[in-house]
């Protein structure tokens, strides 16, 4: 007897299990068609926004490409321009230094031998110069904020930068 109560207590759980099992599956059926007819609905808007963005970052990567051009052109352009300056210095046959208080000339250093520690400046100078009065402003003045001087043979030192704007 005790037996047979247990078969139907089992049997009355394994109903009442199967129909809230059923109840759950359906809940989720129902919420799953639900999120499926909102994403239907969304779907238009979400593609639309989606392309204006890669749209809008294809621009930014076009204008990107384009400044970085610009610069590299205009960095190519400044080095070719401060290479053929230091050519200039170096076939000069001068002197560059600094002049200190009472006009002394000190610091001196052959022109040629100046202007080929002078290479890797201009290197980078390029890229920092806006224009070629810049890269010789930059080129005739010292890190401290002094200015080089240039003395050719049998002269007076002349501030480089004044030297460079007059050749």
């Amino acid at each position: 007897m005790l037996n047979q109560i247990y078969k139907w207590l089992f049997l009355i759980v394994l109903i009442f299990g199967g129909y809230k099992f059923y109840e759950v599956l359906f809940e989720t059926k129902e919420e799953l068609r639900i999120s499926l007819a909102t994403a239907n609905a969304n779907i238009s808007v979400v593609l639309e926004n989606t392309n204006r963005v890669i749209g809008q970052l294809s621009s930014q990567v076009d204008d990107i490409q384009a400044k970085s051009t610009e610069i590299v052109t205009k960095a190519d352009e400044n080095r070719s321009f401060g290479n053929a300056l230091l050519d200039r210095i170096a076939s000069s046959g001068g002197e560059i230094g600094k002049l200190r208080a009472w006009k002394f000339f000190t610091s001196k250093m052959d022109a040629e031998k100046w202007a080929a520690k002078a290479r890797t400046e201009v290197r980078i100078m390029s890229f920092n110069s806006y224009n070629h009065d810049e890269l010789i402003y930059h080129l005739g003045t010292t890190i401290m904020g002094g200015d080089w001087y240039i003395r050719l043979p049998d002269s007076k030192p002349v501030p480089l930068y004044t030297w460079l704007k007059s050749e």
